[in-house]
């Protein structure tokens, strides 16, 4: 890598990879982009959540990590997405106040169920990363 250039992420190849499956979380209270408590996973029978932990300072990944929700989100048709709920959670609490999550929120116009969340600490947010390994 020269100077001045950024690392690129590359994306692996469909198929190439194997996310690992959790088995069960717990229900976590989270700040939405309102600064209002919610819930996380938050799901109803029949629910599944694509839950992506960023931070809004990092200049590398997690700018494409949520392109990719986005591009799920504005994938997702009915009746699909009414079963599918989108959370992007902060590992950085003291810096992604709920004002910071909203701005992210309105700059990427969300469609179906997104929502972003952080914490009033990281205290509040560690029971949360232990539970989703």
């Amino acid at each position: 890598m020269g100077a001045g250039e950024s690392p690129r992420f590359e994306a692996p190849a469909p198929g190439s990879y194997e996310l690992p499956p959790i088995q069960e979380v717990s229900e976590h209270v989270l700040l939405d982009a309102a600064g209002a408590p919610a819930r996380l996973p938050a799901l109803d029978e029949g629910q599944v959540a694509l839950v992506a932990f960023v931070y809004l300072s990092c200049p590398h990944v997690c700018p494409k990590t949520l392109a990719v929700l986005q591009e799920v989100d504005r994938g997702l048709a009915p009746p699909v997405r009414e079963r599918v709920r989108l959370a992007a959670v902060s590992f950085d609490p003291e810096r992604d106040t709920p004002e910071r999550m909203a701005a992210l929120r309105e700059g990427l116009k969300p469609r179906g169920a997104w929502r972003f969340l952080t914490a009033a600490s990281l205290a509040q947010l560690s029971p949360v990363l232990a539970d989703y390994g």
